[in-house]
Formats: C-alpha cells, sequence, structure tokens
C-alpha cells in the first residue's frame, strides 16, 4: 500500500487516496471535506469500485494502521500532499464501504478519459 519513511516522517502512498478533484491545489487542506469526500468515491468508483463493498470492519483496521504511523506528510500520486493523515483517514472512512454510488456520470468519465491521454470530452460524453 505504501512505504514509510520513519527519518522523515512521511507516507509514500502507491497508487492509493486517489480523487476526482475540480481544480488543481497543492494541500488536500484547502479541499473542503465533502469535496474531497466525493472526489475519492468518484475515483475509487472509476479505478477500484470494490472499494464501495470494502468490509468496514477492515478499513477500520487500515486506517488505524496508517494513523499509528503518525506520518507528518502523505505523497499520493492521485493526490495532493497531505499534511498529517488524521484528516485524510477520516475522510475516507466516510469515503469507502459505503455501497455503490451514483456518483460518476458520462461526463465524469469522459474527463477521465481525456485526462489519461483520450479526446476531450464532447457532448455526447458529458449528457
Amino acid at each position: 500500500m505504501g512505504l514509510f519513511d520513519a527519518t522523515d516522517r512521511v507516507f509514500f502512498a502507491a497508487d492509493a487516496f486517489g480523487a476526482l478533484l475540480p481544480g488543481a491545489t497543492e494541500c488536500i487542506d484547502d479541499v473542503p471535506a465533502e469535496t474531497l469526500r466525493d472526489g475519492l468515491v468518484g475515483w475509487s468508483s472509476v479505478d477500484a469500485p470494490w472499494l464501495a463493498h470494502m468490509d468496514r470492519r477492515t478499513l477500520g483496521a487500515m486506517l488505524g494502521s496508517l494513523e499509528r504511523l503518525d506520518p507528518d506528510h502523505v505523497l499520493s500520486g492521485h493526490l495532493p500532499v497531505a499534511n498529517g493523515i488524521g484528516r485524510l483517514t477520516d475522510v475516507i472512512g466516510t469515503a469507502y464501504g459505503q455501497g455503490t454510488t451514483e456518483a460518476v456520470t458520462a461526463e465524469t468519465i469522459g474527463h477521465v478519459e481525456a485526462a489519461l491521454g483520450g479526446d476531450a470530452p464532447d457532448e455526447r460524453t458529458a449528457q
């Protein structure tokens, strides 16, 4: 799931904690909790749909393990920097293991495809 550098107190998340966000930002502290939660749900619905059905007890145990590491920073390839882990694990705890979502629309899929190098969304994918 990641690598923890105990000297610098940085957790490097390996392909975890992705979110579809409305714009670029340097720190997740700049993203409202509800926007972050919706972004996590949207990303996982596309990239890791099984997270919607993850066992809540298992999720809690995994998040607890990350919290015990108590990193000063979390670096992810799919999220802005998180200063500390508490806010991130709090929001993840409300995003995953909640069942399926209607958060991913054709427009969302079009934007993801465009970001991955496909054609820009047009009116057919935005409806």
